[in-house]
């Protein structure tokens, strides 16, 4: 398994291997207890399935849920899969989860439960989505994982014709065109930013939209975007009530070092993410390599890799270096103002 800051090393690593008959256990149980229902929304002819990955606690958890049950997100109905300790990279994601791909294509396309049909659904937060479908993440031009909308798009109603929707099928063509381009990491968004080949092979409009996560990261944005402009708003009125000017140049010193703190900031966390995206997919790379066809191109690939995370974390020392300077000069003017 591929450990947080590159390592490698081996994990022990609990499954259930057999995904249907878990499944047709666990359904026969249900209709023994009577508490099969369909809320109001499932066909009567469909069982709905929900298959969903976390990180939490030093573990990652792959489990299962019967929609076709009351309650069925709680935890008594969640059924585990798959637990390893370790980060769940893409690497990672596609030794533990790739076991089950043919399993659920069997459960979409060739079985059935005393009549009724399967619908599979996939569940997890945005990044885990993101990596079972092979999108590079947030920081991607196009980083949505059911359309092509660009990011500077996101924030107006102006796509440009540019709102297709994803599929299983324009996910793995766009995939192969970008392992045909050679597979530049820094090419990605001409490849709508596919850069590895789904891991699940769910239909892309049955993803469950993360809506708790994304409420959560939306809320917590506003949160630090307020705060912020709140301290500049109280530096800048200090500034200009400032009773002699040497005390409003120390206001005006002090408000543009926050502006720069800010800024320091976005680069810290744009590197950030630069240097987990090359390490995800050098990882992928070095652990595919022994049994893909082209593993002298990985390699290849995965040495242009490490290049590139040497310089992405030399201009991330410098960003880091550039922000505790600037925190320094805060508190430097803040004793200066008191």
């Amino acid at each position: 398994m591929a450990k947080k800051g590159g390592e490698m090393a081996l994990v022990p690593m609990v499954f259930l291997p057999d995904l249907t008959k878990t499944i047709l256990h666990y359904l026969d149980l249900f209709q023994a207890s009577n508490t099969l229902t369909t809320h109001g929304v499932i066909p009567e002819a469909e069982v709905w399935i929900k298959l969903g990955g976390d990180h939490g606690g030093g573990s990652f958890k792959f489990v299962l849920q019967i929609a076709n049950v009351n309650q069925p997100n709680s935890l008594q109905n969640t059924i585990p899969l798959c637990i390893f300790p370790s980060q769940d990279s893409a690497a990672n994601l596609e030794i533990a989860l790739g076991m089950f791909r043919p399993q659920i294509l069997q459960l979409r396309n060739e079985m059935e439960w005393h009549g009724k049909r399967f619908r599979v659904f996939c569940f997890g937060d945005y990044e885990f989505e993101t990596k079972c479908y092979g999108i590079s993440g947030s920081s991607g031009v196009r980083p949505c994982l059911h359309c092509l909308l660009p990011k500077r798009c996101m924030d107006t109603d102006s796509g440009d014709g540019e709102r297709a929707s994803r599929t299983l099928e324009s996910l793995q063509a766009d995939h192969a065109q970008f392992v045909a381009a050679g597979s530049q990491l820094s090419r990605a968004k001409e490849f709508n930013n596919v850069i590895r080949p789904a891991i699940l092979p769910i239909p892309v409009e049955n993803i469950i939209v993360p809506v708790l996560h994304l409420d959560l990261g939306i809320f917590a944005w506003m949160f630090d975007a307020f705060e912020a402009e709140v301290r500049l708003l109280d530096v800048k009125v200090a500034a200009a009530s400032a009773s002699e000017a040497q005390d409003s140049l120390v206001f005006v010193q002090l408000a543009q070092a926050y502006a720069d703190l800010r800024s320091a900031e976005r680069q810290v966390t744009d590197s950030d993410d630069r240097v987990e995206a090359i390490q995800q997919q050098l990882q992928f790379f070095l652990l595919c390599a022994h049994s893909h066809p082209q593993h002298d191109t990985l390699e290849e690939l995965a040495t242009v890799l490490q290049s590139q995370w040497k310089v992405v974390e030399t201009e991330r020392a410098s960003h880091l270096a550039c922000r505790e300077s600037l925190v320094a000069e805060i508190d430097c003017l803040k004793k200066i103002k008191t």
